[in-house]
This record gives C-alpha cells, structure tokens and sequence, in this order.
C-alpha cells in the first residue's frame, strides 16, 4: 500500500488500493477527495447509495473536534439529519466494536482526505 516509514499518505494508499482491487482483471478507478472540496460530501454519498465503501483517511495534524489522527477508516454509511453525519467502521476501536461510528462531517472535514472508488466497463 505504498507505507514509508512515516505511515502511508492518501496517494499511496490509493496506487496500493487499485492495485490490489485490479488484480482479478476488472477495471477499478478511485478519486481523491479532501472533506472541504466542493464535490466532496456528494461524492461521498454518492458511493454510498452505489454500496461502494470508501477508504477515508484521518490527517497527522487535527483540530480539538476530528475524530482521530493519522488513521484509516472504511466509510460505510451517513444519515443527513440536522447536519450531515458519515459513518465508518473502526477497526481499531476494540473487540467489541462491531457498529458503525457516525461523526458530524463538518466537524472532521478539514482533517480528512478519501478515496471515492467505481468500477469502469472495460
């Protein structure tokens, strides 16, 4: 997945990711994604309601609100309610923790980046 000694950055996880997913011959293509780009929260939605999961990743340096730093997430779901909430599974958050962690967007979105993932006809 591209890991260095000082972790491993979005475009590196995604080379790495792609790769993998190509390896039984479909054709995958992902686009990176900052929480504060314009497109984002849609795209984000938008791979969602596809069933297509989403590789998010936590920035190193964070504000007091982020969920966490330097972390990797499987975005899995959101609820728009009165703000709009993303979802994820954690696997680091212990044994127990088999639910999805809902957290307000706004509140993450300028310390996360992601990898919104489609597969293309070949």
């Amino acid at each position: 997945m591209g890991t260095t000694i000082f972790g491993t950055s979005l475009a590196d996880f995604s080379v790495g990711l792609l790769d993998h997913l190509r390896h039984n011959g479909e054709n995958w293509v992902g686009t990176e994604y900052r929480g504060t780009d314009s497109m984002a929260w849609y795209a984000y939605t938008s791979s969602i309601d596809n069933n297509l999961p989403v590789g998010i990743r936590f920035d190193y340096w964070i504000s007091d609100t982020t969920y966490t730093n330097y972390h990797f997430v499987l975005g899995n779901g959101y609820v728009m309610y009165t703000q709009n909430y993303f979802g994820f599974k954690d696997p680091d958050s212990g044994q127990n923790n088999t639910g999805t962690i809902y957290r307000v967007w706004s509140d993450n979105d300028q310390d996360i980046g992601f990898l919104a993932l489609f597969k293309q006809q070949l």
